[in-house]
């Protein structure tokens, strides 16, 4: 079986050397000493992303297989290090109420139960604030469900480099909520869930394959080997539609210490 893993430069260069049949010392030497901005300039025409441009250029040139048969994808969370993902990793729709449940667990005694029950409730109804509105929209439409994973596991730790939310710092969803109890109730609640909980990394494979995966890892290879920043031409992500990656699919939990 040919599976694209992008943990690292090395496995990266492995697996498309596996799937295109081309050693990995050669496609380095390519993407080294390919002009991509010069490419541009005397293509002014050519309006492509990145890595759409090196996977045309690079089936042009070559002339292989690029088939393969799955892929890995790393799911960035912050989370217990207790948590062994024995039921895989769900939907935002189905662990909803296991988030509220840890995140009371968190705040001191002088908080009751029913005071938490009932700032909930005021969050996912009318409260007027951003994060609020934030937290709501992701609950009442599926479409924010995932579970959500990335092509390349280095984007976890450039987060400000690519535009995205840094998954490793804090949950958005998480984020909602503790940043609307901050402000009703005064508490940095944010800072708790920070301070219990770890950075997490959850690699697992599935049989989705599409040959622009492979132009994604190109330019990944390609920005490495230039020393460039990344862009999000260099990843791209993974929707599991609001279905759940079952336990059998994970591969590794990874603790970011």
């Amino acid at each position: 079986m040919k599976i694209l893993d992008c943990a690292s430069v090395d496995s990266t260069y492995a697996s498309i050397e596996d799937i295109t049949g081309i050693k990995a010392e050669e496609i380095y030497n390519y993407l080294f000493n390919l002009d991509l901005d010069g490419y541009y300039k005397s293509h002014p025409r050519c309006y492509k992303r990145g890595d759409e441009l090196l996977i045309n250029l690079f089936k042009n040139k070559y002339k292989s297989s690029l088939k393969f048969d799955a892929t890995c994808w790393f799911h960035l969370t912050r989370t217990s290090n207790s948590n062994k993902f024995e039921n895989g990793i769900l939907p935002l729709g189905e662990y909803i109420n296991e988030i509220w449940d840890a995140l009371y667990c968190l705040l001191p005694e002088e908080y009751s139960k029913t005071e938490w029950q009932d700032f909930r409730a005021n969050l996912e109804k009318d409260m007027d604030d951003h994060y609020a509105f934030l937290y709501r929209l992701k609950i009442n439409d599926q479409i924010h469900w995932g579970p959500f994973a990335m092509l390349v596991r280095d984007i976890a730790f450039k987060a400000s480099e690519v535009r995205n939310h840094d998954y490793l710092d804090v949950p958005e969803i998480v984020e909602d909520i503790c940043r609307c109890f901050e402000k009703f109730y005064d508490y940095n609640l944010l800072e708790r869930y920070k301070s219990e909980t770890k950075p997490c990394i959850v690699k697992f494979v599935t049989t989705k394959h599409r040959q622009y995966y492979l132009g994604s890892a190109l330019c990944y290879l390609f920005y490495v080997a230039h020393n460039e920043k990344f862009s999000l031409s260099c990843n791209t992500c993974f929707d599991a539609n609001s279905n759940g990656i079952k336990p059998n699919k994970i591969q590794n939990i990874e603790y970011i210490c």
